[in-house]
């Protein structure tokens, strides 16, 4: 079973095990990409997840990033979240998203980035 929500100017497919946001290299405000999922999470009926809201945001930043420097654009360009994602993947979306995450705490929540048009 599908579940299709449209938030933000986004499509979000939902099933059971995983949500795909379509065309997420838009969007590079961290607080924006909480937003989203936030509401997505809110209003899906079938996707369920223990992943915490950071996990997510590290996965979204790290895809961002790949799409970024133009490797596995085909598969980047979407942010896949599986609900129980494996550990060593969640580690390198960790550290992948390091560089984002710390210019997002020095300049007090915001990383000054906007959505691209």
């Amino acid at each position: 079973m599908k579940e299709i929500i449209y938030t933000h100017g986004l499509d979000v497919h939902c099933s059971t095990t995983d949500m795909n946001i379509i065309d997420s290299y838009n969007i590079n405000n961290i607080d924006e990409m909480k937003s989203i999922l936030m509401s997505c999470l809110m209003f899906t009926k079938i996707y369920k997840t223990d992943r915490t809201m950071n996990s997510l945001i590290n996965e979204w930043i790290a895809h961002n990033k790949l799409y970024k420097y133009n490797l596995y654009r085909d598969h980047t360009k979407d942010c896949n979240f599986e609900s129980r994602e494996k550990i060593h993947i969640r580690f390198i979306y960790f550290i992948l998203s390091r560089t984002e995450k710390i210019k997002y705490y020095i300049t007090g929540g915001t990383n000054g980035r906007k959505r691209k048009k």
